[in-house]
This record gives structure tokens, sequence and C-alpha cells, in this order.
């Protein structure tokens, strides 16, 4: 069993690494197969979507492997990167706009209650 003061700084270590891995290699893999196969910037724009889920995965397989008593671990990590990244998407636009937002309040209520209903059955089962 890993000694959790090794862990964390370990966990710490593996998350950054992944994430150069992430950052850097990846865009120019993902960048060359755009080329290679001529795909749509809709395709690459997904695959890159998809390579940013590499520190939840770590973060995940570290919950499973490591840290074996406290599967919790995992759904944290689910629920916390899913409200940290709605968060950016959310914020900026407002950030950086020019003119006053409006938020439609209804539209507000039915996201919340999604998530909400989704974390809830994640919870269940």
């Amino acid at each position: 069993m890993i000694n959790l003061l090794w862990s964390i700084p370990l966990a710490y270590i593996l998350i950054l690494y992944l994430d150069k891995i992430s950052g850097d290699i990846t865009v120019k893999w993902l960048e060359y197969i755009q080329k290679k196969f001529n795909l749509n910037n809709g395709v690459f724009r997904l695959m890159l979507a998809l390579s940013t889920s590499v520190p939840e995965i770590s973060i995940n397989a570290l919950a499973l492997y490591v840290f074996r008593e406290n599967p919790l671990v995992g759904l944290g990590t689910i629920i916390g990167s899913a409200i940290f990244q709605l968060s950016p998407v959310v914020a900026f636009p407002i950030l950086f706009s020019k003119e006053p937002v409006q938020i439609n309040k209804g539209v507000l209520l039915k996201s919340l209650g999604v998530f909400v209903v989704l974390v809830a059955l994640l919870l269940l089962f």
C-alpha cells in the first residue's frame, strides 16, 4: 500500500505529465491525423474534446488502483470535473462580452435541473 504522504505528490506529478501529453503532443498528433485523413474541423474538435478527459481518466485510475479504500474519489472527480468544465463555458462569454448579457432563467433552471437529475442517477447506480 502506498503511503498517503507519497501518493498525493505522485498523483500530482502524474496529472501534470498527462496534462503535458494531452496539451502538447496530442494536439500535434490530432492535427497530423486531420491532415492525413482530410477530416473536417468538427471531427478534429471532437477528438480534441475527448483528449481533454485524460486528467479525469488518470484521477479515476488512481482512485481505482491506488486509493482502493475510497471509491468515492472517482465519483467526486466526475461531478467536480463536470462543474469545473461548465463554469468557464458560462463565465468566459459573460466576462468578455462588450454588452450586458441577458440570461434566460428558464434555460438556466432547466440545465440545472437536468444536471441535478443526472447526478442523482449517478449516485443511485
